[in-house]
């Protein structure tokens, strides 16, 4: 830029800019101007006479979008600007009062020019589509710009030429019949009351639309479309008396409210759809459930609204600029998020209880449509109301407290309902609410508006919580719920009391699908069955110890065949009926007896959303239970009666206390990263219980669409209460987590500290891994385990014994050569302490679970990947099936598992050769793909016997369930067979009465080849020629019974695909 002195009279060359932003609509000029040694500029133009006037004065001040310093100012243009371009430049003045003109030039003066626009606000006919079809109609608006990005609507007078038979005018809604000869157009002419402007708009006659809703969805970015995305809608009946397909729905049309789909059912998801090897659902980004009735053809759904809309009126307002979210995450901090760049001079402030803060400081970042608070009073407490006001356009948003809120801990261990001294006494956190009723209800279907008693809760705020006591004889069983009051804004930005009703999520009881609490004792006998209080953990020296069998309970006992009488069949109580049988099997827990397992580790037993449980006999009715409802009762449908406040907690207790009587542990498995609803969490607390992003938009780490944010101190506590009640209420004896990664490593320390105060014999595990993407950096992720008294799934282990999930094939199943896959068995058989853990009991071992394949379904599809449903198992032979060389790779996978050092664990049903036809996720498949079949057993006894066998070796003989690396190392020595890792081969020789057990040497080799007779004798290590080798195990039996007994030098050759454990 160029600087002319008049001092001097010349021109000289500077360093610096200058900027100018012009908002026509507001009459605003920002400038800036950044050049070095001068005090300050002013403005100057033919709008001002080219004088200097302090109106214009820009002074040093720093702008909040970059942090720089600049001479600026937002400059207010009173006078009438024509429109076209206008010349303008800078008077420069430094420190002695010197005076520079700005000039574009050096050659003569040469000023910089801007655009001016003189807003026009003219009336425009906006219309749901652009074409009426016969036998419809549309809905119009008129409107009229007043902002940047902003409307109003505008009252007019409608009319329609010409004027014919079949449409007609209403309003504001033109309708076509669904008859022959109309035009082909029509003109919608307005004029706006009180002025004499007309608008016209022309509209084509087009043929009926399809039968259905019309739902438009409509983005502020019109972005609905790219090269891996599109944005469409999946569409639902929650009708039980219609008869509907759910599906997917897309979008056909644009308009000028968005997109628009016709769909059939009434319920609508919008959700976003992502390419990345495969369509998947971007579930962060879809919309709440929208629920459309028969009243309106036509639904609008904006963009981050959660309302739906009916009228064009709405729509325009709701789609003005506004405060999308203003987050409250420290103390002296609000961060406001725009949904547009604000306009050249917008103020922003905050009210506190409606009172405006003018200690308060605004700090605009355009560039970021974001507006940063600071200097927030120091007394603010978490029930204020706190609100983002603009001067202008923007609508005004609440304040949403987040992790302000950790500060208000409780530490008291009386949350939820508790008996104490003939009262009932209720607490719940809920730091925002400004005050918390306690709703009874006489019987738990009446509506939650119908309640029968009205309790206000006395407040705490020094930690957040609400809470009373009642008498308990009065109101025992009674149905109860929170009503929770809030300040808040509407859809206009005015203060309404917004109230919600909620379940208490520390609940021991509830009705039918839970979507009431009752006030129970949980610790009357009434709920405990006989002899509870002496009910004892069976015997548990050390973890390793432990075999664990994973088992659903509808699963277990829903067929007929197992011989549970009916009303017991997939219930609690179906698990531990005693002295049942199947032809010449035994069946139910005395099965799991027979078989020596140690534990059950039970898929989901909480209350979870998924399934009816007012609905029975109906095989499609059950879930694995992965989708939490109510964390800290049991799941109603495995009870007899599920509106009993009593029945299914004395059933649980019943089937844990039988279990325990026969020997068997319980493990829970148990699902705190994420729910199946965010829904009454965030009518209690709202933006507190589950992660979000910076755009307060749910993360979804679970794949779910949420995640517990169990960092966060009071989700933290409720985590562990939780976990406590399940330990000591119930009795459970383990506890395995879903998808651990979600959960904070320092959750998970105190979860462990917490459970093995109680009894050091409690297992802990979990999946050391997450579904997606989460902003949680302190994981419980693969490796943490170590030397931490917990253990993870194995799953490098598993993927070498039989590949992975896609299906591809492993050690046992086809890719024995690969040395990879190899060494990897390698390490697992020794407990993986030499990389994954420090004591072998961290690592839980396993070849199948619930998710993906049976571990038969795997071997047969890794090596016929097309093999269609229905069509497993067919190759295995009536009778001696283990002459079937598939069956014998099913075994050698349980095999290895049995024998490596850790903790063994496989899914119910493994030992029996377990199939669901190909369903590799059946977790809302019906009771055809997943119960537990009874015939299997039958027909494949030869296996289940193998299994039994291999079980009862394992806990006879110290020598597979060492502790820590150093013993292992020293005792074991595991190693491809002639030290050839492609030789499918592995040889396991456990030395010296390893780990105090009786037998001098056992060797254990593992042929993974297709090889039959395949000479073993070179593998054996040197023992005294006096000595002879005895067979526990071969490829038809295991136990620890001799098999035979052979010189050395003598063995015989083994099987392919089989096992052979012998010793000394």
């Amino acid at each position: 830029m160029i600087s002319w002195h008049e001092k001097h009279d010349r021109y000289k060359i500077i360093t610096g800019f200058q900027t100018v932003n012009v908002n026509f609509d507001n009459r605003i000029i920002r400038c800036r101007v950044k050049i070095e040694g001068y005090m300050c500029a002013y403005l100057i133009g033919a709008f001002n006479q080219w004088k200097k006037d302090d109106r214009y004065r820009l002074d040093w001040k720093a702008d909040s979008n970059d942090g720089q310093i600049y001479m600026m100012h937002d400059i207010a243009i009173t006078d009438n600007l024509q429109n076209g371009e206008h010349n303008y430049s800078y008077i420069l003045v430094d420190v002695d009062g010197n005076e520079a003109l700005l000039s574009a030039r050096s050659a003569h003066f040469e000023p910089f020019k801007f655009t001016w626009h003189n807003t026009i606000r003219s009336i425009e006919i906006k219309a749901s589509q652009d074409t009426l079809h016969r036998g419809s109609y549309l809905d119009l608006v008129a409107i009229k710009k007043i902002g940047a990005n902003e409307h109003k609507t505008v009252a007019v007078n409608w009319s329609v030429n010409p004027t014919v038979t079949g449409i007609r005018l209403v309003e504001s809604r033109i309708y076509a019949d669904d008859i022959e000869n109309l035009p082909e157009s029509i003109t919608i002419s307005c004029s706006e009351v009180g002025n004499e402007e007309i608008q016209h708009r022309t509209f084509k006659i087009g043929k009926p639309l399809a039968q259905g809703y019309r739902v438009y969805y409509l983005r502020r970015d019109h972005n609905y479309s790219g090269s891996n995305f599109l944005w469409n809608l999946w569409n639902f009946s929650d009708s039980e008396e219609t008869e509907s397909v759910a599906g997917a729905a897309e979008f056909s049309e644009n308009t000028d409210f968005g997109m628009l789909a016709i769909v059939q059912n009434n319920c609508v998801i919008i959700r976003k759809r992502t390419w990345d090897y495969g369509w998947q659902n971007e579930w962060t980004e879809q919309t709440n459930t929208f629920k459309l009735t028969d009243k309106n053809k036509n639904y609008y759904i904006v963009d981050g609204d959660i309302d739906l809309y009916t009228d064009l009126n709405s729509v325009i307002f709701r789609t003005n600029p506004r405060i999308d979210l203003a987050l409250l995450d420290s103390k002296n901090k609000v961060i406001a998020t725009l949904s547009d760049i604000p306009p050249v001079g917008t103020k922003f402030h905050l009210c506190i209880n409606q009172i405006r803060q003018e200690q308060v400081t605004a700090i605009v970042k355009d560039d970021r449509k974001q507006v940063v608070f600071i200097d927030l009073p120091k007394s603010l407490r978490a029930n204020d109301f706190i609100t983002v006001h603009a001067s202008n356009t923007f609508l005004p948003c609440k304040v949403t407290m987040r992790n302000f809120l950790d500060k208000y801990y409780y530490n008291g261990h009386d949350m939820g309902c508790h008996y104490i001294n003939d009262k009932f006494s209720l607490r719940i956190w809920a730091p925002t609410a400004t005050h918390v009723e306690l709703l009874i209800y006489n019987e738990s279907s009446y509506t939650e508006d119908n309640y029968n008693h009205k309790f206000a809760m006395f407040c705490e705020p020094a930690n957040g919580t609400h809470h009373i006591q009642i008498p308990a004889a009065e109101f025992n069983k009674k149905a109860y719920l929170y009503k929770l009051y809030f300040d808040d804004l509407d859809s206009d930005g005015n203060h309404i009391v917004k109230t919600t009703y909620a379940v208490d999520p520390y609940a021991f009881s509830v009705n039918t699908n839970g979507k009431k609490a009752y006030l129970v004792d949980i610790n009357n006998q009434e709920y405990q069955p006989f002899d509870w209080q002496n009910d004892k953990r069976p015997p548990l020296a050390n973890p390793q110890d432990s075999i664990i069998y994973e088992l659903h309970v509808r699963d277990f006992s829903i067929q007929a065949e197992s011989g549970v009488p009916d009303e017991l069949r997939g219930k609690f109580m179906g698990m531990v009926q005693p002295n049942l049988k199947y032809k010449t099997i035994s069946t139910g827990v005395d099965s799991l007896v027979e078989l020596g397992i140690t534990h059950v580790h039970l898929l989901p037993i909480f209350d979870f959303s998924s399934v009816d449980e007012s609905v029975t006999n109906d095989s499609s009715n059950r879930n694995w239970g992965y989708d939490p409802q109510n964390y800290n009762v049991p799941e109603g449908s495995y009870s007899t009666n599920p509106q009993s406040p009593v029945q299914r907690i004395l059933e649980l207790r019943t089937m844990i206390h039988e279990l325990h009587k026969r020997g068997i542990r319980v493990v829970m498995d148990m699902v705190y990263n994420h729910m199946a609803s965010t829904g009454n969490m965030d009518k209690i607390v709202p933006g507190y219980y589950f992660r979000t992003d910076e755009r307060a938009k749910f993360t979804n780490g679970s794949g779910c669409g949420n995640e517990l944010a169990t960092e966060r101190p009071m989700v933290r506590k409720f985590v562990l209460d939780s976990i406590s009640h399940w330990v000591r209420n119930y009795h459970i004896d383990g506890t395995r987590f879903d998808l651990m990664e979600l959960m904070d490593f320092d959750t998970t320390q105190l979860i462990v500290k917490l459970v093995k105060e109680i009894d050091p014999s409690i297992l802990v595990y979990g999946e050391p891994w997450k579904a997606d993407h989460s902003p949680l950096t302190n994981g419980t992720y693969r490796g943490r385990q170590k030397d931490n008294n917990f253990a993870i799934f194995n799953d490098i282990f598993r993927d070498a014994i039989r590949g992975s999930n896609s299906p591809s094939s492993g050690f046992v199943n086809g890719n024995q050569h690969n040395p990879l896959s190899l060494w990897h068995v390698v390490e697992g058989l020794k407990g993986s302490v030499n990389g994954l853990t420090s004591h072998a009991y961290e690592s839980i071992n396993y070849a199948d679970a619930h998710d993906n394949y049976t571990l038969w379904d795997q071997i047969e599809k890794s090596q016929n990947y097309y093999l269609e449903e229905g069509t497993f198992r067919k190759s295995i032979p009536s009778t001696d099936i283990m002459t079937n060389h598939l069956v014998r790779q099913n075994m050698l996978a349980l095999a290895i598992i049995l024998t490596a050092q850790g903790i063994p664990f496989f899914h119910a049903g493994a030992e029996m050769l377990r199939s669901k036809n190909g369903d590799h996720n059946s977790y809302k498949s019906d009771d055809k793909i997943n119960q537990f079949n009874w015939l299997d057993k039958l027909n494949y006894k030869e296996a289940f016997d193998y299994v039994k066998g291999l079980i009862a070796l394992r806990k006879a003989h110290p020598a597979f369930r060492m502790e820590n690396a150093r013993m292992i190392n020293e005792s074991l020595s595991v190693t491809p067979a002639y030290n050839n890792d492609r030789s499918g081969v592995i040889v396991s020789h456990y030395k010296n009465n390893a780990n105090g057990d009786e037998w001098r040497n056992i060797v254990v080799i593992y042929n993974a080849t297709a090889l039959d007779n395949y000479d073993i004798n070179p593998l054996m290590p040197a023992i005294e020629r006096t000595r002879e080798w005895t067979i526990v195990a071969n490829h038809q039996m295991a136990g620890i019974k001799a098999l035979s007994s052979h010189k050395v030098g003598q063995l015989p050759p083994l099987k392919s695909y089989s096992i052979c454990i012998l010793h000394d």
